[in-house]
């Protein structure tokens, strides 16, 4: 029998969530602009790239995920 992943075709490397407008936090920051997170109430705040992304450990939300704004505020 032949595994299943030798019969798949090549795949399209998927879009990651960075390239989406997305950061996780402690993670560097993907390109300048302003910032928001649902996890903490009025978190819009302006991040130039490579900036580590904040988080908020104990919120009641769950994972701290950025998204992308836009760059002028």
């Amino acid at each position: 029998m032949t595994p299943y992943y030798e019969n798949q075709p090549t795949a399209t490397p998927e879009i990651t969530s960075q390239a989406k407008g997305r950061c996780l936090a402690n993670q560097p920051c993907p390109i300048s602009g302003y910032w928001f997170t649902l996890a903490k109430a009025d978190s819009r705040a302006y991040f130039k790239q490579g900036d580590i992304m904040p988080d908020y450990p104990h919120n009641n939300w769950g994972q701290v995920i950025w998204q992308f704004e836009g760059e002028k505020g």
